[in-house]
């Protein structure tokens, strides 16, 4: 998932975030500019995942959103 989706009037988006996945190619495109061999990196999963709950969304879905997975999210918003 995307987090724009939450952003723009999703429930709930939940997934790699983007941001993170670009960090983690930019370390690997260094590497291979200074030399390595890209079949020489193993496949490697995204580190950084993004939890967001849209309330708003809740709200007019009339959905009660516990107290303890909004305290879970990345980001709510309101």
């Amino acid at each position: 998932m995307f987090p724009i989706y939450a952003k723009v009037g999703g429930l709930i988006s939940y997934g790699p975030n983007n941001f993170g996945l670009i960090k983690q190619a930019g370390g690997i495109a260094g590497k291979i500019l200074r030399g390595a061999k890209a079949a020489e990196f193993p496949i490697q999963r995204p580190i950084y995942v993004s939890f967001l709950i849209n309330m708003r969304a809740a709200k007019l879905l009339h959905l009660t959103i516990p107290p303890s997975l909004s305290a879970l999210a990345d980001e709510v918003i309101e």
